[in-house]
């Protein structure tokens, strides 16, 4: 999409001037529109839209969950093993 500022002129007259281009990742979507990172089949009721968003939801909060927890062991080992490196430096020094 594009933004555009309007310049009133004289004689009941406009200039649209285009004072930005927003790009999702990159992407040009003027005139093209957006395309759909999951193509679902339309029905009727449009029950398949709905369940497709939500699973496709809670896969996502579990993906997220289990990275977050992953990151958090990852923090508390390396938390671990730095405090055991500090009272090993300690004992050396004393």
């Amino acid at each position: 999409g594009v933004g555009q500022s309007v310049i009133s002129l004289p004689f009941n007259r406009t200039l649209h001037v285009t004072t930005f281009e927003f790009r999702p990742k990159g992407v040009k979507m003027d005139w093209a529109g957006v395309a759909p990172d999951h193509k679902i089949e339309a029905v009727d009721d449009g029950s398949n839209q709905l369940e497709f968003a939500k699973n496709l939801a809670i896969s996502l909060a579990e993906q997220k969950l289990e990275k977050d927890t992953r990151l958090h062991e990852n923090e508390l080992k390396h938390r671990e093993a730095f405090e055991e490196s500090q009272k090993t430096l300690k004992k050396r020094s004393e």
